[in-house]
Parts: structure tokens; C-alpha cells; sequence
């Protein structure tokens, strides 16, 4: 048997992270759809889902005048999607 693959797309994915961010340590899921874009959620240590720490509410809300969202920059953080590997983030 011969398969030959002819194309590959990734539709979505979910990345589980850990934040620091203003000496606070956040756990967070990031979901990517192609359709829906990116989507930020925060969990406590149980895996429920928190309120949105302030820090993220105030990047959202600078994100409507122009910037990129904050799923896309903290994916960009840890080296997007396909070039992630286990480890420290920059």
C-alpha cells in the first residue's frame, strides 16, 4: 500500500499554559479555531473556569484599537503553534 499525503491543515488546537505576569502565576487554555479566532480562558488549580485577571481585560480592550489579540500573543509567546515544544517560554 502506498498513501501519499496532499495537504495538511490544522483547523484547531487548544494549548494549556502557564502566565507570569505582574509576580502572580495564571493557568490558562488557549483555543485557536480557523473560523472563531482565538479564545483565552482562565482556570484555577482545579481546571474551573476564573474571572479574567485585569492585566488581560486591559490588553483586550487596548486589542480593539489595533493590536493583536491576546490569544495570538501569547501563542506568539511561547512559539506559535507548530514551533512549540515543551519548555520555558520566552
Amino acid at each position: 500500500m502506498n498513501v501519499q499525503l496532499l495537504s495538511k491543515e490544522v483547523e484547531s488546537y487548544t494549548l494549556e499554559v502557564n502566565i507570569e505576569e505582574e509576580g502572580q502565576t495564571y493557568r490558562a487554555s488557549i483555543h485557536y479555531d480557523t473560523g472563531d479566532g482565538f479564545e483565552v480562558t482562565f482556570l484555577d488549580d482545579k481546571g474551573k473556569i476564573i474571572a479574567k485577571p485585569q492585566w488581560a481585560i486591559d490588553y483586550e480592550e487596548e486589542e480593539n484599537y489595533g493590536g493583536d489579540s491576546l490569544g495570538y500573543y501569547l501563542e506568539d509567546k511561547i512559539g506559535g503553534f507548530f514551533d512549540w515544544t515543551e519548555g520555558e517560554n520566552q
